[in-house]
């Protein structure tokens, strides 16, 4: 707790007590009245993501807005931006981060974006685990990403994912980020 007058006594008992205060995208302006307005931002941040990765895949233009606008006119979309969950920001990093897997096959890929994308992930959806890492790092070695950049993205991540997981344990006894450990493979 970063208030000792809020509440007293072991974390491990009670973990929600602090929550507030310990979450690190926690955001009290973020009301049910102010959250349409920021996922109707990510709803037009993923449709110009969805517009720039098929615009590089076929580089026609013609063809990006056709399934941009296809897209946009989608109803699975649109109730994914009216739905107050973090849907709609999950789909918008997911996506990103299978663009920038994408890029590594491609071009070589850049390794900030991959570790920003990544530690969002891993910071606002529980099913991205510590156990998702080694796969993920397998993978785009496999892919042939150049070792230094492999090498960075790793320092990067096991900073981020391991910072977190040990204050995971230090508080709840736990390395995971979730109660449902380990059910999400």
């Amino acid at each position: 707790c970063t208030d000792s007058s809020t509440y007293r006594g072991d974390l491990r008992q009670n973990p929600a007590a602090c929550h507030r205060g310990l979450h690190p995208l926690y955001a009290p302006w973020l009301s049910e009245q102010t959250q349409p307005s920021l996922w109707a931002i990510f709803f037009g941040v993923l449709s110009g993501q969805i517009y720039l990765w098929v615009n590089r895949a076929t580089t026609s233009i013609t063809y990006a807005l056709i399934v941009t606008l296809a897209w946009v006119i989608n109803p699975s979309g649109i109730y994914l931006s009216t739905f107050l969950d973090g849907s709609l920001l999950s789909s918008l990093l997911i996506t990103w981060l299978i663009f920038e897997i994408w890029m590594v096959w491609r071009s070589g890929g850049v390794a900030w974006r991959i570790f920003l994308v990544t530690s969002l992930l891993f910071l606002t959806r529980s099913i991205f685990q510590w156990y998702f890492f080694p796969v993920l790092l397998l993978s785009l070695f496999m892919m042939g990403m150049d070792r230094k950049k492999l090498l960075w993205i790793t320092l990067s991540l096991t900073l981020v994912v391991g910072g977190y997981c040990t204050k995971q344990f230090l508080l709840y006894g736990t390395f995971s980020t979730t109660t449902m450990a380990s059910e999400h493979l």
